[in-house]
């Protein structure tokens, strides 16, 4: 899969409302201040995603409803799973 796919395929299932954050980015989100509604505009409104191999991970850059940068790992599958927050 492509960057544009990946990008693409997370926005599009992040609209439909498919994608789960797992118990680790919840955890990680609430140290850095994110909410639940950041992560899901942040999936929604994504600007790039980039492949990272050494975790098997997309790295989604991204910001949050206030506009602030927010930077999602993401594994896609049948739905996109948030497997933490930067």
């Amino acid at each position: 899969m492509t960057d544009a796919e990946a990008l693409a395929t997370v926005r599009r299932l992040a609209l439909a409302g498919s994608y789960r954050v797992s118990r680790h980015a919840q955890e990680r989100a609430a140290e850095r201040g994110v909410r639940v509604g950041d992560i899901r505009h942040g999936l929604i409104n994504a600007t790039a995603a980039r492949w990272q191999a050494d975790r098997a991970t997309w790295r989604l850059e991204s910001v949050d409803r206030e506009g602030d940068g927010l930077t999602l790992a993401v594994v896609i599958e049948a739905l996109v799973v948030v497997v933490t927050v930067f």
